[in-house]
């Protein structure tokens, strides 16, 4: 659900507001709150409610209140697919950005696949483009040439993890930023927004070299684990 608005301003369309799978349970809480509050301090104050123990009760009662609100509330990136499709549908950067995909030659033959599903028919641009886009937490989408030769990606709260396979599990790779240290063994960095995400993917497609955001580390891998897995040490990927 998203709730917000959309407005003109002199550099275009500005998309402003919340997003968030569980928006409506949000706002049914906060508008709850108030009468249940009345009504404990009702019960509370005319003597129904006496003693430690009621006192405890509307004490937890009051104090889940708040802390429900934030977990939801700290859940709104759920949403970031459908405001990543708004800005790329009516902002003019995202018109940019789309029209630069489409222009672009890729190979032949790739194969495509989301969340464990295999894209039906030819892949394109255009359709590496929506299946990142499309990415929420915890989906993965891998872009193959064979089973061992890929490049893909893991998205979490609108940030995206990068990974790179060149022929075996002794060269998987996981990109980093230039300088940025990468951990081995967990998979808990996700530094990349969607633009440079689609480059990524783009340029291992076209063949042609990485963003300059993109630095290859070698990450230890068990012998056939792949795609979906981590990303790899040796000679670094183009």
């Amino acid at each position: 659900m998203l709730i917000g608005r959309i407005t003109g301003d002199t550099l275009g369309s500005r998309i402003s507001g919340r997003a968030g799978s569980d928006l409506n349970g949000v706002a049914m809480l906060a508008l709850l709150a108030p009468f249940l509050a009345f009504v404990l301090f009702k019960g509370w104050s005319s003597g129904q409610m006496s003693g430690p123990g009621s006192l405890l009760v509307f004490g937890c009662t009051l104090l889940l209140i708040p802390i429900a609100l934030w977990i939801h509330h700290s859940d709104r990136k759920q949403a970031e697919p459908l405001v990543r499709f708004l800005r790329d549908a009516i902002s003019p950067d995202g018109t940019v950005l789309r029209s630069r995909s489409k222009a672009t030659e890729i190979e032949l033959g790739l194969a495509l696949e989301i969340s464990g599903k295999e894209h039906p028919g030819p892949v394109t641009t255009e359709t590496v483009h929506d299946a990142l886009l499309d990415s929420g937490t915890y989906d993965f989408v891998i872009l193959r040439r064979a089973s061992e030769d890929y490049i893909q990606s893991g998205s979490r709260d609108g940030r995206y993890l990068i990974e790179r396979r060149a022929g075996d599990h002794l060269h998987h790779y996981r990109a980093a930023r230039p300088g940025a240290p990468v951990q081995s063994t967990t998979r808990d960095e996700f530094p990349y927004d969607f633009e440079e995400t689609l480059a990524a993917f783009i340029a291992y497609a076209s063949e042609a070299p990485m963003p300059a955001c993109i630095r290859w580390h070698r990450i230890e891998m068990p012998p056939g684990e792949a795609g979906g897995g981590d990303l790899p040490t040796g000679s670094a990927p183009k």
